[in-house]
């Protein structure tokens, strides 16, 4: 069934599908190797990809991709909802995938010997119910799902703008967001080239990651992120005012100042180097595409097999997103170790992934779904549809 929706952008599914796949390389075939990483503990370097390294080790650059895409697609879904409709539909997107896909894992971890302790499994219920932590690397059964408290907590911030609607818009939303985050990226920079300033110290350290509700609920470090997909879709619905322009400009520097310091943090903890450049260009190009599509869709949605497809794969991201990091690595580790070619080996784990993806997203989610809303609301919803949610 074809996609209709004038408010739906084919292209982004594919840019949000490839931005995982980046995110994945990443993980399989540069994170891999350190073994101190979540797919590093499950794939025991069973094989090298130094051949591809200049592209894999900057693949992190996926997830700040994810972010302003959410940013853009999160705002167009919010019109016209009410607070708890929109809050509801956003719990009924994630939750179900999430079950499955950490379910998924656990399984995994077991199978490949790993202890089923009270460890795991605070972990395992942690990651079922976005438990909050004040850590975004530990207290997740996976260490890539560190992403999904800034989304929940983005979904929080619009949920308080829907329902502060006449005083808090979108536009207010969107620009305390990026003069928030602009300020404590800002001082981060000036942190790494200033490390003796008191006032500077003092100010990372009273707003650092080890602050939930500064860190993760006020989006210090990633709002200038969302908050650049936000005025690409207000710029979409009508024309921005001068202040907006202006945040919106401070926004992308923002977000470029945040790709800059993440590409060092990398470089310092992994001690290789690269031009950090490249993922800052990566993600400036990425704004560009969302701004343009933004636009003007240069793809049918009424007719086209293409636009199905394209649809399919931005469905597919979220779960190909939860299952690739342990999962991926542990069937890579057993091709590998079975004699099988590596490149032959990676391209099968992908095809595996996705084809789990595929089916998470078109037949299990849906039936999880559809049990959740018969069960609240006492009534089957034949007429809710993944392309609403």
């Amino acid at each position: 069934m074809m996609n209709n929706n004038k408010n739906y952008f084919p292209e982004l599914d594919g840019l949000r599908f490839f931005a995982a796949l980046f995110v994945a390389v990443f993980h399989l075939c540069y994170w891999s190797s350190f073994l101190g990483t979540t797919p590093g503990r499950f794939f025991h370097n069973a094989a090298n990809y130094n051949e591809i390294k200049f592209i894999s080790q900057v693949g992190w650059i996926g997830v700040e991709i994810f972010f302003v895409i959410s940013g853009f697609v999160i705002s167009n879904s919010s019109l016209g909802k009410k607070p708890l409709t929109f809050l509801f539909k956003r719990a009924l997107r994630i939750y179900p995938a999430i079950w499955c896909c950490a379910t998924i894992t656990l399984m995994v971890m077991l199978m490949v010997g790993k202890n089923l302790n009270l460890l795991l499994v605070k972990e395992y219920f942690h990651t079922l119910f976005f438990i909050p932590n004040s850590d975004r690397w530990i207290g997740w059964i996976d260490g890539s799902y560190w992403t999904l408290m800034y989304e929940v907590s983005f979904y929080f911030l619009i949920f308080i703008s829907l329902f502060f609607s006449d005083t808090l818009t979108l536009g207010r939303i969107a620009t305390i967001l990026s003069i928030l985050s602009f300020i404590y990226m800002v001082f981060m920079l000036f942190s790494n080239l200033f490390q003796q300033s008191y006032v500077v110290g003092k100010y990372i350290s009273f707003v650092g990651e080890n602050n939930y509700i500064f860190y993760n609920f006020m989006q210090f470090r990633h709002g200038s992120l969302f908050s650049t997909g936000m005025f690409i879709f207000l710029s979409r619905t009508r024309s921005l005012n001068f202040y907006e322009k202006i945040t919106f400009l401070i926004s992308i520097i923002g977000g470029s100042i945040e790709v800059y310091i993440h590409a060092f943090e990398f470089m310092n903890s992994t001690k290789d180097i690269y031009l950090w450049e490249i993922p800052v260009l990566i993600w400036l190009f990425s704004v560009i595409v969302i701004f343009v599509v933004s636009k003007k869709s240069f793809i049918n949605t009424s007719n086209g097999m293409l636009s199905e497809i394209l649809r399919k794969m931005g469905l597919m991201t979220y779960p190909f997103y939860l299952l690739h990091a342990v999962t991926g690595s542990v069937v890579l580790r057993l091709m590998v170790d079975f004699g099988i070619n590596k490149w032959i080996s990676l391209l099968m784990v992908i095809i595996i992934i996705g084809f789990l993806s595929y089916v998470i997203c078109i037949k299990i989610e849906p039936c999880i779904r559809e049990f959740l809303v018969y069960k609240i609301s006492g009534k089957k919803s034949s007429e809710l549809k993944r392309n609403s949610i």
